[in-house]
């Protein structure tokens, strides 16, 4: 049995606000697990967002143009460690020699779609 003095549910519930609050601030993956689960429009921008969100997730809450624009501003090696880590390409196939970032985000886009489609999200 605990000894902790008990106290008010409003209080208990602070607490426990409180920890998943510092969790989210030390922890990108799980404050935008967190943030997609709400179901609101959210931008992620910079590249510690990005690699913390499957691409899946943006392309199946988000158009292309809109898909396009958030990964577009990713650079090389940032997109093709995406597609590697989320199993959307090969290493090979997402850094093949002359490959550029904007077919990359293509790769990604499409990859990601079909992933989705596959999963029965769209």
């Amino acid at each position: 049995m605990s000894t902790e003095k008990p106290i008010s549910p409003n209080a208990a519930l602070r607490r426990f606000l409180d920890v998943v609050a510092d969790e989210a601030d030390m922890n990108a993956a799980f404050r935008n697990r967190l943030l997609l689960a709400l179901g609101v429009p959210v931008i992620f921008e910079g590249q510690d967002d990005l690699a913390s969100v499957h691409p899946v997730e943006l392309a199946v809450r988000y158009d292309e143009h809109t898909f396009k624009r958030i990964y577009g501003q990713l650079k090389g090696p940032a997109l093709k460690k995406l597609l590697v880590e989320h199993g959307l390409a090969s290493a090979a196939e997402a850094g093949a020699k002359g490959i550029k970032p904007p077919a990359q985000v293509e790769l990604l886009w499409d990859r990601a779609r079909l992933r989705a489609e596959e999963d029965g999200r769209i």
